[in-house]
């Protein structure tokens, strides 16, 4: 069974790294983080939101089918956040970016990650666990037509020898 995905804005959320947050209100050059930025980066999000909800089911489909793992969650929490310097799985974060299709292959990364079984994660590399995630979005990547040329990490899978009819779990297990 695929989770929900619930894609939030938290101002608090936000609010935890905001550059301003620690800056005395005299110094400060901009508001500290606030529910009306909240409002304005939902905003900013509708096209990115709009994008993912068409192709939700799918793309979590497809990061099941393509790691051979089953779903462990239920229900996933997505925060879009303008203040986080890079997004994160735990708990999901996504920095916004201006580009939507930029943004649906960050979260399918994320996603990769959730999918994963945590103590697979644990005893792997860092390399690894990324190289992995890479190459499960690549793959969905490509099956879901998002055109991603300018991700950088795609780079590292060069070398990576999981056959494409062949699952993450598949290929872990040889």
């Amino acid at each position: 069974m695929i989770p929900a995905i619930s894609l939030k804005i938290s101002w608090v959320h936000n609010l935890m790294f905001d550059k301003n947050r620690y800056i005395p209100k005299k110094e400060r050059l901009e508001e500290k983080y606030n529910p009306e930025k909240g409002k304005a980066l939902l905003d900013k999000s509708r096209s990115f939101i709009t994008q993912f909800e068409v192709c939700r089911d799918r793309i979590l489909s497809l990061i099941e089918k393509r790691t051979g793992f089953d779903w462990q969650e239920k229900e996933i929490d997505v925060y879009i956040s303008d203040t986080v310097p890079n997004s994160y799985e735990e708990p999901l974060t996504l920095k916004f970016r201006d580009n939507a299709d930029e943004m649906i292959l960050v979260l399918i990364h994320e996603l990769v990650h959730r999918n994963i079984p945590a103590d697979l994660q644990e005893n792997a590399s860092d390399s690894e666990r990324e190289m992995w995630a890479d190459a499960i979005t690549k793959e969905v990547c490509d099956e879901i037509g998002l055109v991603c040329c300018d991700y950088p990490y795609f780079e590292n899978i060069t070398g990576f020898k999981k056959e494409k009819s062949q699952t993450l779990k598949e290929f872990i297990e040889d």
